[in-house]
């Protein structure tokens, strides 16, 4: 049976390097064993994802970020000492005599104090600080949403795979029987040799098939574990199921989405509010700014290096500094037109992203009421070909039908068997892309 495993051959290519070994049910010898639900696996990755601990990260260095803003804002001291040697001391005349104005060494120390009273970027900042945090924030949420869609695909290909698996088994036991039937006819002659050799063709395929598939839920298990962060040597064994009847009743709703659930909607909303405060700040920029400057210290002059001894001379000022913005080459201008360009970029973001919206929820819920009827469909199918195939074989060892009669029966129920399972993966995958496309995922 063909059966297409988008994702889940995806993750094995990415992942075939490594030796994967089959993992035993929930024991392992020297590593952790989980049995996990597919929400367990998405916590589970919450905790323990690359990916997402790299977003956790983003959100520290924003924390950090502000705090750098925050200490623009506050008293900025520092303490500074000075030794200044003069090998020619400067000379000063008047009319005919010189005297030499200054000393060898000199020593300054003193300790000043910056103070921001009014800076328009400065406070902006301020403001942007929360906005900058929320932001990182949203992007984390967002890398866990990806990473929880790609755990629930790989998980439900994972078990679809299984349950080909056990329609493959059915498959071995029928075409055992068949074989069995065929060669006793054949040992009594009423049969051919050809038949015999066809029939058991096909028993080989399909347990080479079996054995592809079987292979195949290994790398995916492999690919999963990835996804969440796992270590590989850790067993992992999936205790969900699919049901048919939980696909029937998943409520769809045809009305309005509500944009604001969607995590990229809220991510542009943030990076909105980040380009106002941009705006904002450049806007500042014509306007003076306000500051203090207090120093306090004390200096004394030698012409020996003998600086510990003698006076040392206090002195302090006080400033009161203001900076007016004249004239800079158009600098501020063209800052100020760049964050209104980008701020005008984000809303046609959010537009183009509500329109985006729109479109992947219309297309999500006719793609899920699809597939649910071809479900529907290949599942009768599969009846109808099983009850074809029982009446054929029948009438088969009545010697009212050929061989190649019952194994284009045979062929039949394979196909709709294949038909079924594709089928089935792409209704959990429609179910999915709405749940993703609404915002209920």
């Amino acid at each position: 049976m063909n059966f297409c495993y988008s994702l889940l051959f995806l993750l094995a290519v990415c992942f075939s390097s490594f030796n994967a070994v089959a993992q035993n049910g929930k024991q392992s010898v020297d590593s952790g064993a989980h049995a996990f639900s597919i929400d367990q696996c998405v916590t589970y990755s919450h905790n323990h994802s690359f990916d997402v601990q790299q977003s956790l990260i983003k959100i520290k260095e924003e924390i950090q970020t502000n705090r750098i803003y925050t200490a623009a804002a506050l008293p900025n001291i520092v303490g500074i000492g000075q030794v200044q040697y003069n090998p020619q001391v400067p000379v000063v005349s008047f009319g005919n005599f010189e005297f030499a104005f200054g000393t060898r060494w000199q020593v300054n120390s003193f300790i000043q104090l910056q103070q921001v009273i009014f800076d328009g970027q400065v406070f902006v900042g301020l403001e942007a600080r929360r906005a900058n945090i929320d932001y990182a924030k949203a992007n984390a949420a967002l890398t866990e949403h990806k990473i929880k869609i790609n755990i629930y695909k790989v998980y439900n290909q994972i078990l679809v795979a299984k349950i080909q698996l056990a329609l493959l088994d059915s498959n071995i036991v029928r075409l055992q029987s068949l074989s069995h039937d065929i060669a006793l006819l054949y040992q009594n002659g009423f049969g051919d040799k050809l038949d015999v050799d066809r029939i058991n063709v096909q028993l080989k395929n399909i347990e080479t098939n079996k054995s592809k598939l079987a292979n195949n839920v290994v790398i995916g298990m492999i690919g999963l574990k990835i996804l969440m962060g796992m270590p590989l040597s850790d067993s992992l064994c999936l205790t969900d199921s699919i049901s048919e009847n939980e696909l029937q009743l998943t409520a769809i709703s045809d009305s309005a989405v509500d944009y604001s659930k969607r995590l990229e909607y809220q991510q542009l909303e943030y990076a909105k509010r980040l380009a106002n405060y941009d705006y904002k700040r450049y806007k500042f920029t014509y306007i003076p700014s306000l500051s203090l400057t207090a120093q306090g210290g004390a200096n004394t002059f030698r012409n020996q290096f003998d600086l510990y001894k003698g006076v040392y001379y206090a002195n302090a000022t006080i400033n009161l500094n203001l900076q007016v913005p004249i004239y800079d080459g158009n600098k501020k201008q063209a800052q100020v037109k760049m964050a209104a360009l980008r701020r005008d970029e984000v809303l046609c973001n959010i537009q183009s992203l509500e329109r985006n919206i729109d479109r992947e929820s219309t297309t999500a819920v006719l793609n899920f009421h699809t597939a649910l009827d071809n479900l529907w469909v290949q599942k009768d199918n599969i009846q109808l070909s099983e009850s074809i195939f029982n009446q054929i074989e029948l009438k088969h060892k009545q010697g009212v039908a050929s061989f190649a009669d019952i194994r284009n029966a045979n062929s039949d129920l394979d196909n709709a068997q294949s038909n079924y399972i594709n089928a089935l993966i792409e209704a959990v995958n429609a179910q999915i892309d709405y749940f993703s496309a609404v915002g209920k995922l």
